[in-house]
């Protein structure tokens, strides 16, 4: 990835929402709260998809990694979901990403 930093894409329900970009790094953090307004009703079926992208200023963006939290993920994703449902509240946690499929766009 060199020094050409990231920017992250969230997905929600067909919701996009996108972070800060970090330039001029190779190993960024992001520490922002994305909020997404969900009815109970509909938190079997939602997933929260992350996707990181390279900041392509001379061109297209590449997908760099991405991870998904919901109920049908499995280890620390599914853990984190878990965590949110029973404790209806926002819960901090790292997330490993996995390598980009062909479906990851932003």
């Amino acid at each position: 990835m060199g020094g050409c930093g990231g920017k992250p894409t969230t997905t929600v329900r067909r919701k996009r929402k996108k972070t800060t970009t970090k330039r001029q790094t190779s190993n960024p953090v992001w520490n922002e709260a994305l909020v997404f307004g969900v009815e109970r009703c509909l938190l079997a079926d939602t997933r929260v998809e992350l996707a990181v992208f390279s900041d392509g200023l001379l061109g297209t963006d590449e997908a760099l990694g991405e991870t998904v939290v919901g109920r049908r993920s499995t280890g620390d994703e599914l853990a984190h979901w878990l965590d949110v449902v029973a404790l209806k509240t926002a819960v901090a946690r790292w997330h490993h990403l996995q390598p980009p499929t062909s479906a990851a766009t932003h």
